[in-house]
């Protein structure tokens, strides 16, 4: 007897890796930050961080490695902007809840600073074919687990779907801030046609 499982819809991440440049840390590290309304965290009053002059080239960056995402793997067409870019700071104790990013089409997270130990990146999902049971897994693999874990280092960049769960671990260190920049996106050319078709070049 013959079997063939076909895989379908797959959750597309997006890793790749930057170079850190050092003046895109001094400025970071000399912008504001509030605790967030969580308080598991510190966030930046700048929710649009990329827009700065300061970090005129790491946007660029990131717009290059979503042009890749979506036209080399996901192969759309539609152009996609940077709506909202912030900079999270975790310290001792500090995690990020399980959360997803609404009015985005895809969101990405940059570690600017972090090691060994100072928390995973976790997507995550409810349940697996019901979400009534949970089931005995022989073996945990990509069709039945109910998360994923990413290590994170610094210049580590994830690209994902904005309605994709996720969260991160504790971070457990004394002295120290785990740093990241987060960004979402929205369409910022025309998509679709017919009486279908929707004009959205105005998105900053």
């Amino acid at each position: 007897m013959k079997f063939n499982l076909v895989k379908i819809f797959p959750q597309p991440i997006l890793q790749t890796k930057l170079i850190i440049e050092p003046e895109w840390m001094k400025y970071i590290n000399s912008i504001k930050y509030v605790r967030n309304v969580h308080n598991n965290g510190y966030v930046s009053t700048d929710f649009k961080i990329l827009n700065t002059k300061k970090l005129k080239t790491l946007k660029s960056k990131i717009n290059n490695v979503i042009k890749n995402y979506m036209e080399e793997h996901l192969k759309i067409s539609n152009k996609l902007k940077i709506t909202a870019s912030w900079v999270m700071k975790h310290v001792k104790n500090d995690f990020a809840q399980t959360h997803l990013h609404q009015n985005s089409i895809i969101s990405g997270v940059l570690y600017l600073q972090t090691k060994k130990g100072a928390g995973d990146l976790i997507f995550a999902r409810q349940n697996f074919l019901t979400e009534t049971f949970a089931f005995d897994r022989i073996e945990d693999t990509a069709l039945n687990t109910h998360q994923l874990a990413f290590n994170t280092e610094p210049g580590v960049l994830l690209v994902f779907p904005s309605n994709l769960s996720h969260y991160t671990l504790t971070m457990p260190f004394d002295n120290y801030e785990r740093i990241c920049l987060s960004f979402n996106t929205f369409i910022s050319d025309t998509i679709g046609d017919g009486d279908n078709r929707i004009e959205l070049n105005e998105v900053e």
